[in-house]
């Protein structure tokens, strides 16, 4: 497991009750993160974690225990991208593992779940 957890369902703040952390890759402008996820189980908060991702302005790769999940910003990004350069997604994905590691970026892990964008 990594070091940092997004913790959902509470606006920022602890939940009394945060299930296990799942291993999640975060895809943002600045690089691909791998990281941890926790979703609020507690009745007052616990939303659906699609939901809980929706709010903290991530958007899902699955609508079924999401293990990767796209930033509201990237997909602006992406679709500004495509529209105005024709840039096509591989090469956008390929660009983004550039980023995390520019000697071997295609050692860089691409989920098996199949980017929305695409």
């Amino acid at each position: 497991m990594k070091n940092v957890s997004l913790v959902l369902g509470h606006y920022g703040g602890r939940c009394p009750d945060a299930g296990m952390a799942w291993s999640f890759t975060l895809v943002d402008i600045n690089r691909i993160h791998a990281t941890a996820i926790k979703f609020c189980k507690c009745k007052t908060g616990g939303a659906p974690e699609i939901q809980q991702l929706l709010r903290t302005g991530i958007f899902p790769g699955s609508v079924k225990e999401p293990k990767t999940g796209y930033t509201l910003r990237l997909l602006d990004y992406y679709h500004q991208e495509r529209n105005q350069g024709k840039v096509f997604a591989d090469n956008f994905v390929h660009v983004l593992q550039q980023m995390a590691d520019p000697f071997f970026a295609s050692a860089v892990p691409v989920s098996s779940q199949s980017p929305v964008f695409i």
